[in-house]
């Protein structure tokens, strides 16, 4: 059986949504690691119709744990300017003592197991 490779996005957050890790192999997304580390994401990849809702997600995932969030879809802007819908995969982690929120997106027609 032959699978095709899914492109996907794959972020960790801060409290603050400091962008602290950044893995990528959507070939149009126009960002390096290098270009991202250190900025936040609503500032580079959230437009500002999307920006209430969105930060109702982050916040809801990262300062209530609301397992209602563990999935959730939405449009990001890539550096073209052009926005993909994107399936999200969210948890909240821990390290050296710190909360981080982690999430991977692929574009929206894959199925959210692809997301695992």
């Amino acid at each position: 059986m032959k699978f095709l490779k899914k492109e996907y996005i794959e972020v960790t957050l801060d409290s603050f949504a400091t962008i602290i890790e950044f893995k990528n192999t959507f070939s149009d997304l126009g960002y390096t690691e290098e270009e991202v580390i250190g900025e936040n994401w609503f500032d580079l990849f959230i437009e500002g119709d999307d920006f209430v809702k969105i930060f109702e997600v982050f916040s809801g995932l990262f300062l209530l744990n609301n397992e209602k969030w563990e999935t959730y879809g939405n449009d990001i802007t890539f550096k073209s300017d052009i926005h993909k819908s994107i399936d999200f995969s969210n948890e909240i982690i821990k390290v050296n003592g710190e909360k981080l929120l982690r999430f991977r997106g692929v574009e929206r027609n894959s199925s959210v197991s692809d997301l695992k």
